[in-house]
């Protein structure tokens, strides 16, 4: 079985080129899925609500739509596919809303222009709002959504039909009878395994650092279970090595998303595919 693998668009046309590389070179991997969103500030609560992610840092290159687009359609052009991140579990209120409707749907105008057809989410708020205004928009699951239960993704997939991908939280990474039973019971979705994220799945803060746009809180979190991380802690954390893709692949579970932050980590993803 053929791995399929996720990993972030940089913005960086050598990291694209090192992706095609890999593609060529090795056949039992392959980096198919680029993901990430817009790297510059808009408007107020507009990233906090759509577009907070680890990879959304500033870039001086891109200044417009049009210098984002640039990255997306040379992606486009070596074969990769491209889901845009709007994974920021932060929930609103829809009447504060309103002021940032224009510019929502603008950029959901413009995702659709350039052909991007798949949208990430761990807000069903995002998912309401896209599936309103374009219901051709295929909807993917973030793992921030942190659902853990069979009647949790049930009731989500009868709300949005449009859904078809699901990167699994990382505390189900080895909870096998549940990775079974979601694999039995949806059996038309594809679902992604998340590796290398380096957070405790115990960790007290976790999900309150990832939706907070505040460094000091976010640095508290780390600081809090910086003593945990400790190499047999990192062994039970729930982290799936090079090694054991194969065994994830015998229970149907072949795609497993990449988490790279910079340009020079894209060299780290030949271990997985040399393994």
């Amino acid at each position: 079985m053929v791995y399929k693998l996720s990993a972030p668009l940089l913005y960086s046309f050598e990291a694209i080129d090192k992706y095609a590389e890999y593609n060529k070179r090795y056949e039992k991997a392959q980096i198919q899925l680029l993901f990430n969103a817009i790297p510059w500030p808009q408007s107020e609560n507009f990233n906090e609500w759509f577009t907070l992610n680890r990879n959304n840092v500033q870039n001086p290159d891109i200044l417009t739509y049009e210098d984002f687009d640039r990255y997306v359609q040379y992606a486009f052009s070596k074969g990769f596919d491209f889901v845009y991140l709007m994974n920021s579990p932060k929930v609103f209120n829809f009447k504060d809303f309103d002021p940032i409707a224009d510019e929502f749907y603008a950029l959901l105008d413009n995702l659709w222009k350039s052909g991007i057809r798949k949208i990430k989410f761990s807000n069903t708020q995002v998912a309401y709002l896209v599936s309103l205004y374009n219901p051709k928009f295929e909807l993917s699951v973030g793992t921030l959504i942190e659902y853990s239960s069979i009647s949790h993704f049930r009731a989500l997939l009868s709300l949005f039909p449009a859904i078809n991908h699901i990167c699994l939280p990382k505390d189900l990474n080895q909870n096998f009878h549940m990775l079974q039973a979601l694999k039995e019971n949806f059996p038309n979705i594809e679902f992604e395994l998340m590796v290398g994220e380096g957070c405790n799945k115990w960790c007290p803060t976790r999900l309150a650092c990832q939706a907070s746009s505040s460094t000091t809180f976010f640095n508290l979190g780390c600081n809090l279970c910086i003593e945990e991380k400790t190499a047999y802690n990192r062994i039970r954390n729930g982290a799936i090595h090079p090694w054991q893709l194969d065994e994830y692949s015998k229970r149907g579970f072949n795609h497993f998303k990449l988490f790279l932050e910079k340009t020079e980590d894209v060299n780290d993803i030949a271990v997985f595919i040399v393994c």
